[in-house]
């Protein structure tokens, strides 16, 4: 099966355009072999009713479906903005510290950020998941803080705030995973997929004029689902 999400949104809503077409059409066709336009007119009435019974019901799951997930981005992109402020300003008060105290600091704060970018970016698109790569980072992180000395007030003053950064910048990192590993797509997008395959399915008895007819309107009401 192709990989869509490696496709442009452009091309990913030909596909389904074209898939729910070739659908549509198959099973028309299908049904026409069994049932003549003057058999399935009988059921027009009660196929209708039917259809105006799933129209609502996949209207609330799609906005249930929207909902959740811009609850879920929300989420996401408000840890993502605490992460980051965290991390600049532990980046900004490592830069005020005396050598060689001031490199050890910032080696390890951009070794974060490049793993938080890269590797475990990487795994919350694929997987769903954070990296152990970033976890580890961010274990380094935190033991070169605590191996860190001062040796003036200031510099006290400096690594204690640093602390309570770092505690805030690993609490974002938890929360921003969480976000990203909540299991609502799966169930949401069944509901969705049973809701447009009972509304194909009960479109197929339409007994339209012609078979042209009811091809052609099936597959706009199939693309106006997409």
């Amino acid at each position: 099966m192709p990989d869509l999400s490696a496709l442009s949104v452009g091309q990913t809503i030909a596909v389904y355009l074209v898939a729910g077409a070739v659908v549509y059409i198959l099973g028309a066709l299908v049904f026409h072999l069994y049932a003549d336009i003057h058999d399935l007119s009988h059921n027009n009435d009660l196929a209708g009713v039917k259809l105006g019974f799933f129209e609502p019901l996949a209207s609330v799951g799609i906005v249930t479906a929207l909902t959740f997930a811009w609850i879920q981005y929300g989420v996401l992109v408000g840890e993502i903005q605490k992460e980051t402020t965290a991390l600049t300003v532990l980046a900004t008060s490592a830069e005020t510290m005396p050598e060689p105290t001031r490199s050890t600091l910032t080696a390890a704060i951009r070794a974060y950020a490049a793993a938080v970018a890269g590797p475990e970016w990487r795994a919350m698109a694929t997987e769903g998941r954070g990296s152990e790569v970033c976890a580890e980072a961010l274990r380094t992180l935190a033991r070169t803080y605590a191996a860190a000395e001062a040796h003036t007030p200031r510099e006290r003053l400096i690594l204690r705030f640093s602390s309570r950064q770092l505690i805030d910048l690993s609490h974002s990192r938890e929360m921003r995973l969480e976000g990203a590993t909540m299991h609502i797509r799966g169930a949401l997008l069944a509901m969705l997929y049973a809701c447009l395959i009972l509304a194909l399915f009960t479109s197929w008895f339409f007994g339209l004029p012609t078979l042209f007819g009811k091809i052609g309107k099936g597959v706009l009401f199939t693309w106006s689902m997409n």
